[in-house]
Formats: structure tokens, sequence, C-alpha cells
């Protein structure tokens, strides 16, 4: 195999828009005083670097924590063959997904089929999913509705609190609820647990029956359904020897469609209202008959 050895050019620069190589190695494309060992810097124009792998084969760069070939410390970057940008890591005897960006710009953090615009995957008690550090006393997280302002998540020194829009200058049509102990009596709390964890009991309602009752407190209907997409056979990665040959062919993931239950879901602070108001009309009743109560006694 013939090769290209520089070990020293003369120390004149070329014009913009060719290449330098300094003294100390570092290469300069574009920019006759290289800061790094790589620096692309034209005068004009978009700083690109192309990696081109060949037909139906991954582009990717492979990062080191040093010089030699210790797997522990590879990092790769990656666009495979169904266009998704990946960072992997070596683990073991492979490399496996940390980070996915897919074709549809759908982010994966430990899943590499991320079915949100972020999904972050997981599977261990003594791993956080997702961190949000405020170093004082703020806004930790907001929610819109296009350019709307629809909740958000804030902090103290002591606590934490999820917030809803809420403000008056929001709402019309504002009456007070006149059947708040009518209302509850429909409701029908139950204990029960769920089929995933089925040693512990639990309070609370049947989605479906509170949506008669409070309908904006549950989301979803009764025996919905949604197509879900998912790998039929996994993908395979590229294995090469020691010489470049590739002794296992890349292969892509094989994905499939499936009907499966879209689950209702329900916000139980959505009843804390409707409780305040049945509360409030017991209060009254109770009231009355102490009133009541007092002025017989009073009589005898």
């Amino acid at each position: 195999m013939s090769k290209i050895k520089v070990n020293r050019l003369e120390n004149t620069a070329t014009a913009d828009g060719g290449i330098d190589i300094d003294s100390s190695g570092k290469v300069g494309i574009g920019t006759a005083a290289p800061a790094h060992n790589l620096d692309i810097s034209p005068a004009s124009g978009a700083a690109e670097l192309k990696i081109a792998g060949a037909e139906g084969q991954e582009a990717s760069i492979r990062l080191y924590a040093d010089q030699g070939d210790d797997a522990a410390d590879i990092k790769k970057l990656l666009t495979d063959t169904s266009g998704n940008f990946k960072i992997q890591h070596y683990s073991g005897s492979a490399f496996v997904d940390s980070m996915v960006i897919d074709s549809s710009g759908n982010v994966g953090i430990g899943d590499s089929s991320p079915g949100g615009k972020l999904d972050i995957g997981f599977n261990s008690s003594s791993v956080v999913g997702l961190v949000l550090s405020n170093a004082g006393t703020g806004t930790s997280a907001r929610f819109y509705s296009g350019s709307s302002i629809v909740g958000s998540i804030t902090v103290t020194s002591s606590a934490t609190a999820f917030n809803t829009s809420s403000d008056y200058r929001l709402k019309e049509n504002v009456v007070n609820i006149a059947d708040g102990i009518t209302r509850v009596k429909q409701l029908l709390p139950k204990r029960f647990n769920f089929i995933v964890n089925a040693d512990t009991t639990v309070d609370g309602f049947l989605a479906h029956e509170a949506q008669t009752v409070v309908p904006e407190a549950v989301t979803g209907q009764k025996d919905a359904t949604r197509e879900e997409e998912y790998e039929v056979t996994p993908a395979v990665e590229e294995v090469v020897d020691e010489e470049g040959n590739v002794t296992t062919a890349a292969v892509d993931a094989v994905m499939g469609t499936r009907i499966v239950p879209d689950y209702q879901g329900i916000d139980q602070s959505k009843l804390v209202p409707l409780l305040t108001a049945a509360l409030q009309e017991a209060i009254s009743k109770i009231e009355t008959l102490e009133t009541k109560v007092a002025a017989l006694e009073a009589a005898e």
C-alpha cells in the first residue's frame, strides 16, 4: 500500500481556498493559520465536511479518548442507510446507540426507535430519566399551544409547582357550580390494582365512568385503538476484520405496524373544583341545620 507522508512544509501560506499544513502538523483548509488539528475556515460560504459511505453503507466518524485502540474509549458518529443520525458507544463487543435522531427529526436517548419528538428510554431504578436544574427560584419548563403559554413547572428552594393556565382574563361565561352534590354522587370511586402491579391496591376511578361526570378530567375514548410501529427484526451492524474485510454485512432493521389499545388517562386534579363545590353545599346544609337546632334548643 502506497502512502503520502508530509514531515514539514515550507513556511509559505497558500491562497485562500487551499490547504496548509503548518510545522506542528495542524491542517488548515481555507485558512493559512490553522488553530486546530483540522481547521476548516473558508473565506466565504459554509464550512462543510462531507463523509460519504459506499452505496448501501453507513458514513461514520470514530472518536477515541487517547491514541490507542482501547475499545472502551470509542464513540461513533454516523448516518445510517435509513437516514438516521446516531451517536453510539462501544459496549463489550459491539456499538450500541446512545442517541438517535431519525429521519423525521424525532430524538431518542436510550431508545433507538423514538416514538415522539423526544423519547427517553432507560431500564434501571438507579437512573433518573430527566433532570431539570434551576440554580434559584423560577421557571424550569414552559408548555405552549402555538404561541400561547398554557402551563409551566416552577420551583422554589424547597418545592415544585405544576401550573396550568387559570388567569381570569382567559375566561368568559363564568358562573358558580350549583349542582356539586348531585354530580359528586354520580362519581363512582373504586379500589383496584393495575395488572402490571398486582400486589398494590389503590383508590381511583375508571376513566370512562368519570368522563360522564367531569369530561375535562379525562383524555381519550373508551375502547379506542391506535396504530403502532414496532421492530420486527433488529438492525445488524457491519463487522470488519483487521484487514478491512467485511465479515458481516450491515442490515437495516425491519419495521412493521400493529393495532394496540389507546388507553384513556385521567387528571384527578380536575375533580377538585367539583369536590370543593359539593363540600361547600354540604357545609351550607350543615350550618342551616345547626342554626335550626340552636333555635329549637333556645326555645325549650
